[in-house]
């Protein structure tokens, strides 16, 4: 039987840490991941909002949606050599969530069911609040709305690798 997990990544080292622990569960596989990138609209306004505010112009709010699409790609590329240092098979996708679709997490959710997934995979991260400190809000959306197993991969200073 063919295992089918999503992973989300945004670029940041608990994303990349997540994306590694699912590469070591699929290397040398042919099993379906899918790796998904969600940019989510309201962080971009927000940003844009606060940049209006401090000032800048049209131009310079121009240039910060372009940095958003070529950060994807960048990020494309590095989940692409990932999963060539661990022979791993996956499909990359970015996604787009807008205010008043549920948000990044549920965006991905979404996506992952639709796919197929049988288990989703995140980081988790350390935030300020104390239950944010210890899943942080991404991953406890999941945690609560998932209907598969949800896998939270430890920030990179105390995630170990399988290798």
């Amino acid at each position: 039987m063919e295992k089918r997990i999503a992973v989300a990544v945004d670029g940041s080292p608990t994303s990349l840490a997540a994306l590694h622990w699912a590469c070591t569960l699929f290397e040398g596989s042919r099993d379906g991941m899918l790796v998904v990138h969600v940019l989510d609209q309201g962080v971009l306004w927000r940003e844009e909002a606060t940049a209006a505010y401090a000032g800048a112009t049209a131009t310079d709010l121009e240039h910060l949606a372009d940095s958003w699409v070529a950060e994807s790609r960048a990020l494309e590329h590095v989940v692409e050599e990932v999963a060539r240092s661990y022979h791993c098979h996956l499909e990359f996708r970015t996604i787009t969530v807008e205010p008043g679709e549920g948000g990044a997490a549920a965006a991905f959710l979404r996506v992952a069911q639709q796919w197929g997934a049988q288990a989703v995979v995140t980081g988790r991260r350390r935030n300020p609040g104390l239950v944010d400190r210890l899943l942080g809000s991404f991953s406890r959306w999941l945690v609560a709305h998932a209907e598969v197993p949800v896998v939270l991969v430890p920030p990179p200073a105390t995630f170990r690798s399988a290798r």
